[in-house]
């Protein structure tokens, strides 16, 4: 594992520490299941691109190293665009 993040058990622990986004994640949600689950919270989107490439949603798809990079580039890109 070469991505940081941070876990919280539930949205109150979140809440407790940053309710910014506790608020932020409540505001965008489209149901409230989630609040009782476990969540990851990473320092940028490049962070979040690497965990998603070793254990997300791309980890069976056998990408080399530098693709991995690239594609890590690319989606922290999207992220960005899609705050904007």
């Amino acid at each position: 594992m070469s991505y940081e993040y941070e876990s919280y058990n539930n949205l109150n622990q979140l809440k407790k520490i940053d309710p910014k986004l506790a608020d932020e994640l409540v505001w965008y949600a489209w149901n409230k299941e989630w609040k009782n689950e476990n969540l990851m919270v990473f320092p940028n989107g490049v962070e979040f691109a690497k965990y998603e490439l070793e254990d997300g949603w791309y980890v069976g798809i056998g990408l080399k190293k530098k693709t991995l990079i690239i594609e890590a580039h690319l989606i922290h890109l999207t992220i960005l665009i899609m705050r904007d």
